[in-house]
């Protein structure tokens, strides 16, 4: 359904040159045909191509007559150096960066557990918890005020804005500097407040917004193009497309490092992003730049940690054991029925975590003149909650010794005498890295009862779901691991009660994990690499592979959407599903078009009012189609023209008109029009000269099957559509076509199911009024 652009018809002047491709050139410079539209800036023509001309050329920056693509839609054509430079500095900086996040933690972490075993120490237990919660309490406010008058955007994960953005949706807005190390100490914070949250998710953006201000700073440069506006001025030009493709490139980069170090694992780093991008935006040259970057980025990263003579394992979820054979056969028909539990148990947690999320923005919203106060009191007292629960809940474990024990882990000590440690306190008070290797470990399957180990899950669990809403920079992905690592730890120990030749109860919090991870996230590969190298056990690693595809094959079945999709749904973050989507499939392009006010439709040779009033009605069109300025003629798209590009135009011409304010756009729409001359307000544009060509087109009656796949895996951001005379037809954009998704969606699941759509002998023989009504409700829902 892909037709060739149409010919340019524009009238050619000498040589066989378009009137502005045509410069003035000497009869000296004729040979250099391939480069006649081409001149310095100050009027020298280039030399001859050689060796790296192309770019030299970039550096140069000439000036051109017309914008043309610096490389073939979905690639770049940046230097070796530039790119691998942009690599390695990703990898550097995410290395420094978690390096200073794990130290800031860690000092933090243990200032407030010094206090509260000192107050325990010198005043009692209750004293220790109040002084616990009035630590976390001050946290919290310092979170607030920075995610709310430093930093709004840095609140929440962040995943699904990073998920949007690498899926080809433009949030470029989102990753600035302010973002990052706004990001960057709330993400230290939250964690030593105690929110029962993990730091994967902001990690993941961080490690996007890193690469993504590295790349703007390197490559930016390298796609820029000086292109004419008349005989006299000028205007930079920037490929954006390019520049996106080297972006999404390094912010995939970026977080994979991120995942990474927080695992030790750079293998289950390169398949998280992998899973999280699906096949479709993963670009060829992403897999070996990403190995050479998490190679370059654990190693810093240990290096540093030698040099320093220190150690972070209270941060990084990795642990030492022995190999052995830890399951055997009989485990395999519990690890079933396990992994099918924790399955439905994390559907229920997804659903329940979205609904607290609901009820939450409900609350704020009838709280909206108190805002956002309010927003802050509800994180700064839940702080305090999750403190004061995590203390009273840690007084009802029992002291035991830590030798008599035989735990090779360090352990909480809480209110118990020097030498014992308290089970409960050992994973609640304490990081959720450190917990999870903690009920991972295979030799201290005896150090937790029975009741503290379901105690801590319900605790845990509870203030979990109710966190959700939260606006605390925070990740689901160890939290939700821990969780599923409790419940395995549950069922193992009550295998063990019963003194029967199964796996130890580290295995079964090996599955539990697995398996909750699985169907919260969605993932397969990467957590099963995640859990077998974080414990270093690969003879786990076929129990495990079965308990998450189990627990997906149950989560599926009940629920076919993840918590992060419902995420980007509920945010309304633009992502273009990677196969069609049933409610589109079979439309045709016309009713699929964006819809497009008459002043947004430019002609090939305009005015600066014109371009004025086109952004200024079309304020919500991000491209901009450009047809053929001969009258009389079927209207022909000759290109598109991105929305931020036409405002650098119409910038630049009001510029250079005299009387004009620099940069400044004079306003024809205003009451005092004639403030303005008319001779700078008509000036004309050649804005055939910015545009993007047309590179597909698409039959007006081609259905989505057909060309959905342009979109979704080629990389356009969109499409022109041809009437079958080829006149003009419309276009279809990226955007676009995600909320025409979204809303068929919407006006599908607001339509009331038929009772019965089946006929029987009865309501043949009623009367016909009954049947013509029911045709009525087919046409009204047709209609909608």
């Amino acid at each position: 359904c892909l037709l060739a652009p149409p010919p340019d018809p524009a009238p050619k002047g000498p040589g066989g040159l378009h009137p502005e491709r045509s410069m003035a050139v000497s009869a000296a410079a004729a040979s250099a045909a391939p480069y006649e539209g081409l001149r310095h800036l100050d009027g020298r023509l280039p030399s001859k191509p050689g060796k790296g001309t192309a770019h030299a050329m970039q550096r140069k920056l000439l000036t051109t007559s017309r914008y043309s693509a610096s490389a073939p839609l979905g690639e770049h054509r940046l230097p070796g150096y530039v790119i691998w430079g942009i690599t390695l500095a990703t990898a550097i900086g995410m290395a420094l960066l978690n390096l200073f996040s794990i130290f800031s933690m860690q000092f933090l972490i243990n200032l407030k557990f010094y206090v509260l075993q000192d107050v325990i120490g010198a005043h009692g237990v209750w004293a220790g918890i109040a002084a616990f919660v009035g630590i976390s309490c001050s946290f919290s406010i310092l979170l607030m005020l920075l995610v709310f008058f430093v930093a709004p955007d840095a609140g929440g994960s962040g995943s699904p804005e990073n998920k949007g953005w690498l899926n080809g949706s433009d949030l470029s807005a989102y990753f600035t500097v302010r973002n990052l190390f706004g990001r960057a100490i709330g993400t230290v914070l939250s964690n030593a407040t105690g929110y029962p949250v993990g730091r994967e998710g902001p990690t993941v953006t961080m490690g996007s917004n890193l690469a993504f201000l590295i790349t703007k700073l390197f490559a930016a440069p390298h796609v820029k193009q000086q292109v004419s506006l008349d005989d006299e001025a000028t205007t930079k030009v920037t490929d954006v497309d390019q520049l996106d493709v080297v972006r999404r490139v390094a912010c995939a980069v970026g977080g994979a490092c991120g995942m990474a170090m927080i695992f030790n694992s750079p293998i289950g780093g390169l398949l998280y992003m992998f899973e999280d991008m699906t096949a479709y935006s993963w670009p060829l040259e992403l897999t070996f730049r990403s190995f050479v970057a998490l190679n370059v980025c654990t190693v810093l990263s240990e290096g540093i940690l030698i040099l320093m003579g220190s150690s972070i394992s209270e941060f990084v979820l990795y642990i030492w054991q022995p190999q052995e054979n830890t399951w055997c056969w009989r485990d395999v028909p519990v690890a079933i029925l396990l992994s099918a539990a924790v399955g439905v148990f994390g559907v229920v947690h997804t659903r329940l975590c979205l609904r607290v999320q609901a009820t939450r923005q409900r609350v704020h919203q009838r709280l909206q003149r108190y805002q956002p106060y309010a927003k802050m009191a509800d994180a700064i007292l839940f702080a305090m909650l999750c403190a004061f629960l995590f203390g009273v809940t840690s007084t009802r474990g029992h002291c035991l010794n830590i030798v008599k024990s035989g735990v090779d882990v360090s352990m909480v000590q809480f209110a118990c005498p020097d030498g014992d440690y308290n089970p409960i306190a050992s994973l609640l008070l304490t990081t959720a890295e450190g917990a999870v290797k903690r009920l991972f470990q295979l030799t201290n399957w005896g150090v937790y009862n029975l009741r503290g180990e379901v105690a801590s899950l319900v605790v845990y669990t509870s203030l979990n779901i109710c966190l959700t809403g939260v606006p605390v920079p925070s990740g689901n992905f160890t939290g939700t691991m821990l969780i599923g690592a409790m419940c395995g730890r549950v069922a193992g120990s009550m295998l063990a009660m019963l003194n029967l030749d199964f796996a130890k109860p580290g295995v079964y919090s090996m599955m539990g994990s697995a398996a909750m991870l699985s169907s919260f996230k969605r993932m397969s590969f990467a957590v099963v690499m995640f859990i077998v190298g974080a414990t270093n056990n690969l003879s786990a690693m076929p129990i495990v592979m079965l308990c998450v595809t189990v627990s997906l094959f149950v989560s599926q079945s009940i629920s076919a959407e993840s918590y992060d999709e419902e995420q980007l749904k509920r945010k309304k973050i633009p992502f273009l599903e990677p196969v069609v989507p049933d409610c589109i499939e079979n439309l045709s392009a016309k009713q699929l078009c964006d819809a497009l006010p008459v002043e947004a439709m430019l002609r090939a040779e305009t005015t600066t009012a014109a371009l004025r009033q086109a952004l200024a009605v079309a304020q919500n069109v991000q491209i901009f189609p450009v047809l053929h300025s001969d009258v009389g003629r079927p209207q022909q798209c000759i290109g598109l023209v991105p929305r931020k590009r036409l405002e650098k135009v119409a910038k630049s011409v009001a510029s250079s008109q005299p009387g004009s304010p620099s940069g400044e756009i004079p306003n024809v729409q205003r009451a005092d029009d004639s403030a303005v001359p008319m001779e700078a307000a008509d000036k004309s544009v050649a804005l055939r000269r910015f545009v993007d060509e047309v590179s597909c087109m698409v039959p007006a009656s081609a259905r989505a099957s057909r060309f959905y796949a342009l979109f979704a895996q080629a990389g356009v951001r969109a499409v022109c559509v041809v009437e079958e005379d080829g006149s003009f037809g419309g276009i279809i954009t990226r955007l676009g076509l995600i909320e025409s998704a979204h809303r068929l969606e919407a006006a599908e699941q607001s339509l009331p199911k038929d009772s019965d759509d089946t006929g029987t002998d009865d309501s043949e023989d009623e009367d016909g009024d009954e049947e013509e009504g029911s045709r009525d409700d087919d046409e009204d829902r047709n209609a909608q």
